[in-house]
């Protein structure tokens, strides 16, 4: 099923753009800051975090409400500043870290997928527990929620994803992503079915 979200659209740059404007607008947003600085019936990145914020809203409840089943595939389809911010949200990224990241080549995909386990080494490295009978048994159902926990805890962004995306690091977006992981040892996670 495909569906439309006019919310992920690239930050508007103002009505009509010409050349000598834009010149002005770009040696003033550097002195005023590239995120706060608003165009001429324009956006600011502020903006379009705003905007970001409330798609992720959205979705992050219908997740959390069930309305994907655990093998459903999401892909979100902008430009890359609202994907940026996009990133920014989902791993609570500052204005400072969000203005070191660089927006990927055209059409390189970003690619963040479930992984239980990463999630288990994150709360792990956060309240030291670890052992499969501290955890609720429906953390272990692909499809369960539960309230204690966020739904974006159980994602990731892949390192290939992570490295099309200059100036992002593994540290920026969870700090436990896949081979940098200092848990590797599969062997360590609690398995669904054991």
């Amino acid at each position: 099923r495909r569906q439309q979200d006019v919310q992920l659209r690239e930050q508007d740059f103002g009505n009509f753009q010409d050349l000598d404007r834009s010149q002005r607008d770009m040696r003033e947003r550097l002195r005023f800051g590239r995120f706060y600085y608003r165009f001429q019936n324009g956006e600011s990145g502020a903006d379009v975090y705003d905007r970001i914020t409330g798609f992720q809203d959205h979705l992050v409840r219908d997740i959390t409400a069930g309305r994907f089943s655990g093998s459903t595939t999401l892909v979100l389809v902008t430009h890359g500043l609202a994907l940026r911010v996009f990133l920014m949200r989902w791993f609570h990224l500052t204005v400072e870290e969000f203005l070191q990241v660089y927006n990927p080549n055209n059409a390189k995909p970003i690619i963040l997928e479930r992984d239980v386990e990463n999630a288990l080494c994150n709360l792990e490295q956060k309240t030291g527990k670890f052992e499969k009978e501290d955890m609720p048994s429906h953390w272990f159902d692909a499809d369960a929620t539960a309230p204690w926990r966020h739904t974006k805890s159980l994602y990731r962004i892949r390192q290939e994803s992570i490295e099309q995306l200059s100036g992002l690091t593994s540290d920026m977006c969870g700090g436990c992503c896949g081979e940098t992981c200092e848990f590797d040892d599969q062997s360590k996670f609690p398995q669904p079915f054991d």
